[in-house]
């Protein structure tokens, strides 16, 4: 009877530590997602640029009148 109030107290501390790290473990995941995305959105950016660039080189070599070498 007197263990029991301690028991009880341990059992809520033991919940909520595990609580925590399981909401530890998610917050690092979701921190580490976000990083890849900013890394994959700054890579797809810079896709997007030479592309552009590669487009404006070609049309510009394109003279009117020029026949096209496919």
């Amino acid at each position: 009877l007197i263990l029991r109030p301690i028991a009880k107290h341990l059992g809520s501390l033991l919940e909520a530590m595990t609580r925590e790290r399981l909401d530890g473990g998610r917050n690092q995941e979701m921190g580490h997602i976000r990083e890849l995305m900013e890394t994959m959105n700054q890579r797809l950016q810079l896709m997007e640029e030479r592309q552009e660039f590669t487009d404006r080189l070609l049309e510009r070599g394109r003279e009117p009148g020029q026949e096209r070498s496919d």
